[in-house]
C-alpha cells in the first residue's frame, strides 16, 4: 500500500508512508477553552505531502523533507514571509492564516514560493525548534 495512509483505530492516528505521524482530533494550534487571551505561540509547523515548513512570527526559518530529519540549507522559502494562502484550483493569493488543504504563499521582494497543499498544522516540539539551522 505504497503512498496511502494507514489508520490506527486505537490511537486515532494516521501514519503516512513517510516519517511523520499526526494525531487526529487534536487541534494543537487552536486556543484551548481555559485560555481566552491573545495567541502567544510564535512557532508553527506547516506540513505538506513531502515537506515541513517551520515558521516563526510569520517568517519561514527552516524547511526539511518529511522523509528525513536533515534540514534544507538553501530552500527558496527560507527567510520569506508567509504572506497568505492559495485555494485549490486558483493562482491568486489570499491574505490570512493557512488552513488544511490550502497552499502556502511565501514572498520576499520579487521572488515568491507556492507550496503544495497543507495536510497538517502543528506546534513544533521544543527539541525540534532548538535544532533549527542558523540562517545563512
Amino acid at each position: 500500500r505504497q503512498g496511502k495512509a494507514r489508520r490506527d483505530a486505537r490511537t486515532r492516528t494516521y501514519t503516512w508512508p513517510l516519517a511523520c505521524t499526526f494525531p487526529l482530533g487534536d487541534q494543537p494550534m487552536n486556543k484551548t477553552d481555559s485560555y481566552s487571551g491573545p495567541e502567544r505561540r510564535i512557532h508553527k509547523l506547516y506540513v505538506t505531502r513531502n515537506t515541513e515548513y517551520h515558521v516563526r512570527k510569520g517568517v519561514c526559518v527552516a524547511v526539511r523533507p518529511r522523509r528525513s530529519e536533515a534540514w534544507f540549507t538553501h530552500h527558496h522559502a527560507i527567510r520569506k514571509h508567509l504572506d497568505g494562502v492559495v485555494q485549490f484550483g486558483s493562482l491568486v493569493p489570499i491574505p490570512g492564516p493557512p488552513a488544511l488543504g490550502q497552499r502556502l504563499y511565501f514572498v520576499e521582494g520579487e521572488e515568491d514560493v507556492l507550496t503544495s497543499s497543507v495536510v497538517a498544522i502543528l506546534r513544533p516540539p521544543k527539541k525540534v525548534v532548538a535544532q533549527y539551522p542558523e540562517s545563512p
